[in-house]
């Protein structure tokens, strides 16, 4: 894992399922929420992923040397996070 200035953001791009895109759905606002909640800082960066599957919602944060996987919610439109495993655990 590089160490990076930034939290950065890996999320497969490809719905398993309803056949969408992550990248057309997680607005600035929502990554930049989701990184201050996790990490405290409002900079980011993100790659998304086109090979593959995106199973269970997931995005990974990488920074200062910590790995997060955060699911997004499965209902509705995704407004934040839902749960958190890694050094933090929160709900929302």
């Amino acid at each position: 894992m590089p160490n990076r200035k930034y939290p950065h953001f890996i999320i497969r791009n490809k719905a398993q399922k309803g056949g969408y895109q992550y990248s057309n759905i997680l607005s600035d606002k929502i990554l930049k929420d989701v990184c201050q909640r996790v990490t405290g800082c409002t900079n980011y960066t993100v790659d998304y992923v086109n090979e593959g599957y995106n199973q269970g919602r997931l995005a990974i944060i990488e920074y200062r040397g910590a790995i997060t996987y955060v699911s997004f919610s499965e209902k509705g439109k995704i407004k934040g996070i839902i749960g958190v495993v890694g050094p933090k655990r929160m709900s929302y």
